[in-house]
């Protein structure tokens, strides 16, 4: 039975992506023949696509609260389920309105070219999409496209989760729905969407035919403009979405969500934004100056323990190598060194995302298993708060022990925690950046989590959780 039903699943989604391709690029061609150069004949001619989809695929809709749609200027938000989510929506309002997407390069086939000539407002959703995509919106740049299309007369589509649900569990609202609404006067239509991904998976590529319900919602106006009501007001846009959805919806949620508070990234820092281990690299500089034979030896050793010990065994090996060392001898000069060797030590990539980070006012911290006296010294020379394993000394001199916990796995989890508790953080909306499965517990507690050059098994995992995955740095 379960092998009819994924036949049956292939088939149907084989003869969507036939007929959704074929009328695509027919209909675009068509567009470009007859001169459309408005973006209102080509949103005319994206709803006839959207109409030949659904009639071919015999995509069943039912709609409730069609009296609540007002005749003139909107902005309609909706939870987001799937990728066919606009065009549903399209669909049942049949009213030519500009969308917010991602950067239209994520999208494929012919799509990126429809919105372009429907005008749709391509943004980054996040510090990522700004790296990559030079040609999309930040922010604060489609904060302002957005309300002048509002003053214009258009409607708007905005989708405030930012990306689609991908655990049946609403998301966490953005704030700029409600930032748009209070500048323009204009009423926000709620749109609750139900079973769009049955319909359409958000972790499967196959397509399951289902009946698909929209309710349209009452209009919501937020006249108010501090910054306190629109943190309120998106709280109070996401309950009463989240209300109309099934109960699944409104359970606790795994990240913890208070829309005023603030946003922070949290990173690793070896082989997350570094090429190399600081520590070994600063070890290695004292031996160059302190020549020892039983030294020499006892770091080659360790080299080979790395590849077959457990980490914290390991790590417990590299700190005794600190034992009777002057950390006034051993870290001298070392916040020069860093700088001199910036472009080695460094990832250049991951440097203009801390600058970038910085420029979107989120607070930086980095959370690492090396020594806190390492720790100190980088945080002095990129200006970020850094928190490390702390290791023992008796006036200035290293005993080779580790005191309390390595800052790993469960231990920087916590740490991020408290820092978010102490400085208002809101983990659902921060980021967090790491290389290995020490980092995974960090990064699971944060709304955007980003896996840097992880190993095989991590990868696979991150992107079973939709973590961002950075494969590639210089």
């Amino acid at each position: 039975m379960k092998l009819l039903h994924l036949l049956l699943r292939i088939l149907y989604s084989a003869y969507f992506y036939l007929v959704f391709a074929t009328a695509a690029w027919l209909l675009y061609w068509y567009g470009i023949v007859r001169g459309y150069t408005t973006h209102e004949q080509w949103r005319k001619l994206g709803l006839k696509l959207t109409d030949t989809l659904f009639a071919f695929m015999r995509i069943r809709i039912s709609v409730k609260g069609r009296q609540n749609l007002p005749p003139g200027v909107a902005i309609y938000a909706a939870n987001h389920q799937s990728l066919l989510d606009g065009f549903i929506l399209f669909s049942i309002l049949r009213t030519p309105f500009t969308a917010i997407t991602a950067p239209f390069e994520i999208f494929p086939s012919v799509i990126p070219r429809w919105f372009k000539k429907m005008g749709y407002i391509s943004t980054a959703r996040d510090v990522f999409e700004e790296l990559k995509y030079k040609n999309t919106h930040d922010h604060k740049s489609a904060l302002a496209i957005c309300i002048d299309t509002i003053k214009q007369g258009k409607s708007l589509l905005i989708f405030p989760e930012g990306t689609r649900e991908r655990k049946k569990k609403i998301l966490p609202f953005h704030t700029g729905v409600a930032h748009i609404a209070q500048a323009t006067h204009v009423p926000i239509i709620p749109l609750v969407l139900h079973h769009v991904d049955d319909l359409f998976p958000s972790h499967s590529s196959l397509l399951s035919p289902t009946h698909i319900s929209v309710e349209i919602e009452q209009p919501l106006f937020f006249p108010h403009s501090s910054n306190s009501d629109v943190n309120q007001n998106t709280h109070y846009l996401q309950s009463l979405i989240e209300t109309h959805l099934p109960a699944r919806y409104r359970t606790e949620k795994e990240t913890p969500h208070y829309p005023e508070g603030k946003r922070a990234a949290f990173f690793d820092l070896d082989g997350t934004l570094t090429k190399r281990n600081i520590y070994q690299a600063l070890i290695r500089r004292y031996l160059k100056n302190h020549f020892s034979p039983l030294e020499i030896a006892r770091l080659i050793h360790l080299s080979f323990e790395k590849y077959f010990v457990k980490h914290g065994i390991f790590y417990q090996s590299a700190i005794r190598l600190l034992k009777d060392l002057d950390e006034r001898v051993l870290f001298k000069d070392a916040r020069e060194f860093i700088k001199d060797n910036t472009h080695t030590l460094f990832f250049k990539d991951m440097l203009d995302l801390l600058v970038l980070h910085k420029k979107e006012r989120n607070l930086l911290f980095i959370v690492t298993e090396e020594p806190q006296e390492i720790a100190d010294i980088v945080s002095r020379y990129l200006g970020i708060p850094i928190f490390g394993t702390h290791i023992e000394k008796r006036d200035h001199v290293f005993t080779g022990s580790i005191l309390g916990h390595i800052m790993k796995e469960e231990w920087k989890r916590e740490k991020i925690i408290e820092l978010s508790l102490a400085h208002g953080i809101d983990l659902s909306k921060s980021y967090a950046y790491g290389n290995s499965w020490i980092d995974y517990a960090m990064l699971k507690v944060v709304g955007h989590p980003c896996l840097v050059r992880p190993s095989k098994s991590l990868a696979k995992r991150g992107r079973e959780l939709d973590f961002r995955i950075i494969t590639s740095l210089s």
